[in-house]
């Protein structure tokens, strides 16, 4: 279940079998903006598909227009999900290299809810 609390006005909690988390949406948007790379930019607009160049056109053109989207060339660009990506790439690239062992999560009852064992429904997942 989601609650959202009047003492944190840029927060809500998820109360998961294992207790509540609390996230903040402070400045959510900004950490998550991805950019439109202005050389892939000008390579649609250029396009034959005039759907192709036209989606793009709208989307602010060569540059931040009036309600477009701001532009950036490839160099360094660095937000939440390049950093992720790249991350990613890197676990890939070691778990590549390595002879992985898997971890199975096993649950403790049938309704994921705390402070409960079911000790024949965990046998179960070992077996």
């Amino acid at each position: 279940t989601v609650t959202f609390n009047k003492k944190w006005p840029h927060c809500f909690e998820v109360n998961h079998y294992a207790g509540s988390v609390r996230y903040d949406t402070t400045h959510f948007l900004e950490k998550n903006k991805d950019y439109i790379v202005k050389e892939h930019t000008t390579l649609a607009e250029s396009s034959k598909s005039s759907f192709f160049s036209e989606l793009f056109r709208s989307a602010g053109g060569s540059g931040a227009g009036e309600g477009g989207t701001a532009t950036q060339s490839t160099f360094k660009l660095r937000t939440v999900s390049s950093i992720f990506s790249k991350q990613l790439a890197s676990l890939m690239e070691a778990l590549s290299r390595t002879q992985p062992h898997y971890i199975r999560c096993i649950k403790p009852n049938y309704a994921c809810a705390r402070s409960t064992f079911v000790a024949g429904y965990v046998h179960e997942q070992l077996a």
